[in-house]
């Protein structure tokens, strides 16, 4: 119940001891926002996730036509 608490009540933190991109930052903080409203995918769904720069790399026609290995 604490742990559950401290998530709720807490801002996310990120550690200096794993080196991240702020892109990945910043899609981890978007999947972890607190209000629902406001998540990464809550506007325009799947739209959100493809166009973030995260996901630049990515070839979403191959992922889905399973393309990608």
């Amino acid at each position: 119940d604490k742990m559950y608490e401290y998530i709720k009540l807490s801002d996310l933190k990120f550690t200096t001891k794993v080196e991240m991109s702020d892109d990945a930052k910043d899609i981890i903080s978007k999947f972890l926002c607190k209000d629902p409203t406001q998540r990464v995918g809550s506007k325009s769904g799947l739209n959100e996730f493809k166009n973030h720069p995260f996901f630049k790399s990515i070839n979403f026609e191959s992922l889905l036509q399973k393309g990608i290995q």
